[in-house]
């Protein structure tokens, strides 16, 4: 194929191995600048004004591979990128703003009077984050822990954090999570998250 796209792909290709080979040519010049006895304290012993350098400083100079941003990614994403969907809203108004929080007495109430209860609502309607915080400000930790199974790790360890900054406590304390090989809860534990395995 001679098409015009068939041009732009080997173009490119050659403009990406000649830019990967000017790489490597500056970090070869720039290793082999490195002195290979490093056991002096000085590198140049009568060097101009502002040009002493200790080895120190020299070692490991280009064993790692520079990290640099391109220009284009810099400008486009800012200097600390946070990616999904950011709220300015507090914790408490986002809390307040979940369908659950209309039901919040019923739901207790309805907790005191049936031994079962089956909770049904849509995906992120705040069944798992409110409904232990609820229960927990009525009361319900008086006579024990609450406990939430989840069916993933990651889902028991991120949920689990996310309830104890709503609740203004630290993560382990009175909000923790269970999962295999690694327990998160301490003595002051009211809410605890755990995989059902």
């Amino acid at each position: 194929p001679e098409g015009s796209m068939q041009r732009a792909a080997m173009t490119a290709s050659a403009l990406a191995k000649e830019r990967r080979e000017l790489q490597q040519q500056q970090q070869r010049t720039l290793l082999e600048a490195i002195p290979k006895d490093l056991s002096r304290p000085w590198e140049d012993p009568m060097p101009e004004e502002g040009e002493r350098h200790l080895a120190a400083e020299l070692r490991g100079l280009g064993m790692t591979a520079t990290n640099e941003e391109p220009e284009w990614k810099v400008a486009a994403l800012g200097k600390a990128p946070t990616f999904g969907m950011k709220d300015s809203r507090s914790i408490l108004e986002q809390r307040q703003s979940l369908p659950i929080y209309a039901l919040k007495d019923p739901l207790v109430q309805a907790v005191k009077d049936n031994q079962v209860l089956v909770v049904i609502g849509e995906t992120g309607s705040g069944k798992t984050t409110q409904m232990t915080q609820y229960l927990k400000e009525a009361g319900f930790t008086a006579r024990g822990k609450l406990g939430c199974t989840q069916p993933r790790r990651v889902a028991a360890m991120s949920i689990a954090k996310r309830v104890a900054e709503e609740q203004g406590v630290r993560l382990g304390e009175e909000v923790g999570y269970s999962i295999r090989f690694e327990d998160c809860t301490g003595p002051a534990t009211d809410i605890k998250y755990m995989t059902d395995g």
